[in-house]
């Protein structure tokens, strides 16, 4: 059972208010790691998103903006984990591509 309408208004607006105090902190601690802003803003909207997530669920920090930046750099950590993970592209070199043209056969 969902709670009541009053209750989700209260935690959503207590949301709301931790996050326009936090945004900007939040931002420049996950800049200074990543150095790239775009990804600095992905991963602020994805810790955001998830101390959401963790509020709904009842979690209330004691100190809020401690608490976010731990999140944001988990968030961190879980996608450089994420790319390193993934196989790395590189181009097609042109004479290595002819010489398996003429390959009769399969090839690795």
């Amino acid at each position: 059972m969902s709670p009541p309408l009053e209750q989700r208004i209260a935690r959503d607006s207590s949301f709301e208010q931790l996050y326009r105090l936090h945004r900007r902190d939040v931002y420049g601690a996950v800049l200074r790691d990543v150095r790239d802003p775009a990804e600095a803003e992905d991963v602020t909207q994805i810790a955001f998103l998830n101390a959401f997530r963790a509020m709904r669920k009842g979690e209330h920090p004691d100190k809020p903006r401690a608490w976010l930046v731990t999140i944001a750099r988990n968030v961190i950590r879980r996608r450089y984990r994420e790319l390193t993970r993934r196989p790395q592209e590189v181009a097609l070199d042109p004479e290595v591509a002819a010489a398996l043209a003429e390959v009769d056969g399969p090839t690795a």
